[in-house]
């Protein structure tokens, strides 16, 4: 008996249909293997470090195109990319030769993203940088910032040796940018923190020069003591007193290269506008012996920043003796 051709034309799209279920099930099949092997690839890859060659997988995967995502392999493949992309900032700084910044990117990820397979690589690629690189290539603003922070999280290869060479080094980077407020601090925290380190006497000729030129930088002047005696032998003496509420720090540069303390005077006072007439001789008393000779001396109050350091050039004579103190006006009014 023939088949009605209602009949027949409904059979033809259920053959046509069914097929077409075929094809795609195979190409679904297929989409699944492949991709499966592309992000076993990417994994591999990753696994080493070498995200240009995983990226190239996970490209593949994420440009592919798929009905879905049985197995969460599109996004695993987005999510490792994000973080190739972000550990690549680090590989490509290095690359370029900025390896403080790249020391910077490679903290960045450690802080920004889970512990995952870059996290290690990472972190040894920050004690890697900072034992291929000497200090002054590392010094900058940005990384010195971060010194500090790097070396309590036990990034840096070893921090006994690492640090004060980095502290060292932060110090006359910002000295060269003539940030002479901020290299002083480098200065004096290398020489408190490390005090009996070999480096010591060298930093201390660096912060003599710094806080010179810091004095000479913000036009403090500071005039010649008057002599006041003579010595038995043909050294030079300078007795200063300190007549000024704050503890202060005086350098002496020429013959002989020196920073004294002199504590501050509680009962002082600080004076408006005019300083007075004759000094008031309440503060503590230094006394320095030096060989004759012409001084650039600076000097400094060491707990106010607000206080302008001052500065001059002091012709210290043979066998004499010279006085001077020192008081803090003020010459403007909050």
């Amino acid at each position: 008996m023939a088949l009605p051709d209602s009949q027949k034309k409904g059979n033809g799209c259920g053959g046509w249909f069914f097929g077409l279920l075929v094809v795609l099930a195979g190409w679904m099949v297929f989409t699944w293997y492949s991709e499966g092997q592309l992000y076993a690839d990417a994994n591999q890859a990753m696994s080493s470090s070498d995200c240009e060659t995983a990226n190239s997988f996970f490209i593949k995967i994420i440009n592919g195109y798929r009905l879905i995502d049985p197995d969460g392999v599109y996004s695993a493949s987005v999510k490792g990319k994000t973080l190739c992309d972000a550990y690549l900032v680090g590989v490509m700084a290095e690359r370029e030769g900025n390896s403080s910044m790249a020391i910077l990117n490679f903290y960045e990820f450690i802080k920004n993203y889970e512990r995952n397979v870059l996290t290690d690589f990472s972190k040894e690629n920050i004690a890697l940088i900072f034992t291929m690189r000497t200090p002054e290539q590392l010094a900058d603003e940005a990384l010195c910032s971060e010194l500090d922070t790097l070396a309590n999280g036990g990034y840096l290869p070893s921090a006994t040796t690492t640090l004060p060479s980095m502290y060292y080094a932060c110090g006359r980077s910002a000295a060269t940018m003539a940030e002479y407020a901020i290299a002083i601090n480098w200065f004096d925290r290398f020489i408190t923190k490390y005090p009996s380190h070999t480096l010591r006497a060298v930093v201390e000729d660096e912060l003599a020069r710094t806080l010179l030129r810091y004095a000479q930088s913000e036009g403090g002047s500071l005039p010649a003591p008057q002599q006041s005696g003579s010595t038995n032998s043909g050294a030079s003496k300078v007795i200063i007193q300190n007549d000024s509420p704050e503890k202060l720090r005086i350098v002496f540069s020429g013959a002989d290269t020196r920073i004294e303390v002199l504590d501050a005077c509680p009962s002082c006072q600080t004076y408006s506008l005019a300083g007075p007439q004759f000094c008031p001789e309440k503060g503590p008393i230094g006394e320095y012996t030096m060989p004759p000779g012409t001084y650039q001396v600076a000097v400094q109050a060491m707990d106010d920043s607000a206080v302008t350091p001052w500065s001059g050039s002091w012709p210290l004579g043979n066998a004499e003796e010279y006085y001077s103190c020192f008081f803090i006006t003020t010459t403007s009014y909050p």
